[in-house]
């Protein structure tokens, strides 16, 4: 997995240092999302220490609260805009300069080359392939990136307010990168099937629609449905091998989750630990693996990618 994101990086090529900018503002943003849930927590400590004090919630910190939570959702836009406007078009960039080039290629090869080589083969490495890594790199490296730097900073804070919560918090991760890394082998090992697969279906394509001009569809005609249940039974296959590692990978953060919780509030109960820190780390128990979650589907597009 993270091989495959180091080629994509080198793939960038001079738009590497957008990319990291990108990241760094995605990162932020990420942190941003964190503050409504931290103001949450001191007001819900404060209402519950005006409750048993029986006295009134200062209007004051209503206000403050509210002017928080509007601040950190116009930073979260302003941050999330920027990451856009720096890193979504550099796929778009590399991959039309590559198109190009294959063009200005295939302007100079001999007439017998394509008697020789699959047109199939071309059109699906120009179109589908070219097109997977144009619309999805540089999403897949946010992602990770992202998810991993949101949940290292997550971890800092929880070290110095509970290292046993933050060492849970490490051994679920470590257990669905296992899992993830699971999911990008499985991918990578049927990429050639699933390539093979589209280049016969995009052929198959080519030769009904010649088959349409010359009035001899019907042979054609069963080359495209074969190609195309081939194609559907390697996505079915992908698909079965995806979801049992997905579920080992949730299973480890969400059992990570419930750990966290159990700990804050044994640590609250003898004393170890404040009410507002309490009620913080258990509103963002879950949340704070959300980042690395969404880290499956990068790892399968990044298997798929690689190869």
């Amino acid at each position: 997995m993270f091989k495959s994101m180091k080629r994509i990086i080198r793939w960038a090529g001079k738009y590497k240092g957008r990319l990291y900018l990108g990241s760094v503002c995605s990162f932020f943003s990420s942190l941003s999302t964190a503050i409504p849930t931290m103001a949450a927590a001191f007001a819900l400590d404060k209402a519950i220490q005006a409750y048993w004090t029986n006295t009134a919630i200062d209007t004051v910190l209503i206000w403050q609260m509210l002017g928080i939570i509007i601040g950190s959702i116009a930073l979260n836009f302003l941050l999330s805009y920027l990451r856009a406007v720096l890193q979504e078009s550099i796929g778009y960039e590399v991959a039309a300069g590559q198109r190009i080039h294959l063009g200005d290629v295939l302007k100079r090869v001999p007439l017998g080359y394509f008697s020789q080589n699959s047109v199939g083969d071309i059109l699906a490495g120009v179109t589908t392939e070219l097109s997977t890594l144009e619309l999805q790199g540089m999403k897949m490296v946010d992602v990770i990136i992202n998810g991993y730097a949101k949940f290292i900073a997550i971890v800092l804070c929880l070290i110095f307010f509970s290292p046993v919560a933050a060492v849970i918090s490490i051994v679920g991760v470590a257990l669905s990168a296992l899992a993830l890394q699971g999911i990008s082998r499985h991918s990578e090992k049927n990429a050639a099937t699933t390539h093979k697969a589209m280049e016969d279906m995009s052929g198959a394509a080519i030769e009904y629609i010649r088959g349409l001009s010359i009035g001899q569809e019907g042979a054609s005609i069963e080359n495209f449905r074969n190609a195309s249940k081939d194609l559907k039974d390697i996505h079915i296959k992908v698909e079965k091998g995806f979801t049992p590692f997905n579920c080992l990978h949730l299973f480890a953060l969400k059992l990570a989750s419930m750990g966290i919780v159990f700990i804050c509030a044994w640590q609250a109960l003898q004393g170890q630990m404040s009410m507002a820190f309490f009620l913080m780390f258990v509103l963002f128990s879950f949340v704070m693996f959300g980042s690395v979650e969404n880290i499956n589907d990068a790892a399968h597009m990044l298997g798929v990618v690689d190869s």
